[in-house]
C-alpha cells in the first residue's frame, strides 16, 4: 500500500497480540492505542472524522449498531473462546466439578456466564470481575476467592503457571461465551474503498462465517444478557449454540445444527422467542 494507514486498538489481550502481528507484517501501519472502550460515539470521533483509518476491538465488546458511514471491514482468526474453570483443588469434595462444595466463590467475566454456570452448578456463588488474568489467579493462591472462568486463549497467550490448580476445560454444550469470543474486529469507513482492500489482506473468512451468524442472534435481542457460539462440528455442520436471560432471569439453551449458515441465525432466534413467550407457570 503506498500511504500509510492510521491504526487505533484498545488495549485488550487480543488486540495486543493482532497489533504486534500486524505491525511486522504491514510497515505502512501507524499504530496508536486506545484509553477508551469502543462505542459508537468513539467511532464517530475517531473514524468518521477521519482521526484515524482503522479501529481494532474485540469483536465481544463491538456496539450492536455501528454510526452511519462505518463498517465492519474484516475479522481476525479466532482464538480458543472455551471457557475454562481455574481453582484450588481444596474447593472439591471429588475428583470432578460435579463434586465443588457449597458456597465456593468463583469469579467470572459476565453475568450470562455467572448465569449458564448456576445452572450447573447450584451451589457456588458468583462474582463478576475484569481483573486481569495473573491477578486472578494470584487471589485464587491467597485464597481470596476459590476459583475463576477464563478464556482458553488468555491462559494460553499469557504462558502461566497453573500448577497446583484444578482445571476444566467447559465444552459449549455446557458453557458459552459472548458473540465473537476470541475475535479481533477491523472497522473503517464506509467510502475509503483502499482501506477496505487493505484490510482484506488479513480478514479471515471462516472466523466472519460463524461470527455473523452469532452478531445476527446477539443483535435480535434488546437484552444485554445473551451468548453465541458457532463453529464448525466433527460432521461438518455448523453448529451453533446458544444462551439468554428471559427478563424472568430464567435461562434458555438453544442449539442447533445445518450444514450452512442459511437461515441457521433466523431458525435459533425463532425458536429463542417461541421459548421466551411460554409461561414458567
Amino acid at each position: 500500500m503506498e500511504k500509510s494507514v492510521r491504526l487505533a486498538s484498545t488495549s485488550d489481550l487480543l488486540t495486543r497480540n493482532e497489533s504486534k502481528r500486524l505491525l511486522s507484517q504491514f510497515p505502512e501501519i501507524i499504530y496508536s492505542k486506545l484509553s477508551k472502550n469502543v462505542t459508537q460515539d468513539v467511532i464517530s470521533k475517531l473514524l468518521l472524522a477521519k482521526e484515524c483509518d482503522i479501529i481494532m476491538t474485540p469483536f465481544a465488546r463491538l456496539p450492536k449498531k455501528l454510526p452511519d458511514g462505518a463498517v465492519l471491514a474484516g475479522v481476525s482468526e479466532r482464538s480458543d473462546s472455551k471457557l475454562v474453570f481455574i481453582g484450588r483443588e481444596d474447593v472439591l469434595n471429588g475428583p470432578t466439578l460435579r463434586d465443588i462444595k457449597e458456597g465456593t466463590q468463583v469469579i467470572t467475566r459476565s453475568s450470562i456466564v455467572s448465569l449458564q454456570l448456576q445452572s450447573l452448578l447450584e451451589n457456588v456463588e458468583c462474582i463478576e470481575s475484569r481483573l486481569r488474568v495473573d491477578q486472578l489467579l494470584g487471589d485464587v493462591r491467597k485464597k481470596k476467592i476459590d476459583a475463576c472462568i477464563l478464556y482458553a486463549f488468555e491462559l494460553e497467550e499469557e504462558n502461566l503457571n497453573l500448577d497446583g490448580f484444578y482445571r476444566w476445560d467447559f465444552s459449549p454444550y455446557e458453557l458459552i461465551a459472548q458473540a465473537g469470543t476470541g475475535v479481533v474486529t477491523f472497522m473503517c469507513r464506509m467510502d475509503d474503498i483502499i482501506v477496505r482492500q487493505f484490510i482484506k489482506q488479513f480478514h479471515t473468512s471462516a472466523s466472519s462465517i460463524c461470527t455473523n451468524v452469532e452478531r445476527k442472534i446477539s443483535k435480535a435481542f434488546d437484552n444485554e444478557n445473551i451468548a453465541a457460539f458457532c463453529h464448525i462440528d466433527e460432521r461438518g455442520n455448523y453448529r451453533t449454540f446458544v444462551a439468554y436471560e428471559k427478563e424472568d432471569g430464567c435461562l434458555i439453551r438453544e442449539n442447533l445444527a445445518m450444514p450452512t449458515t442459511s437461515g441457521l441465525a433466523d431458525k435459533l432466534i425463532e425458536q429463542i422467542k417461541s421459548t421466551e413467550n411460554v409461561s414458567n407457570i
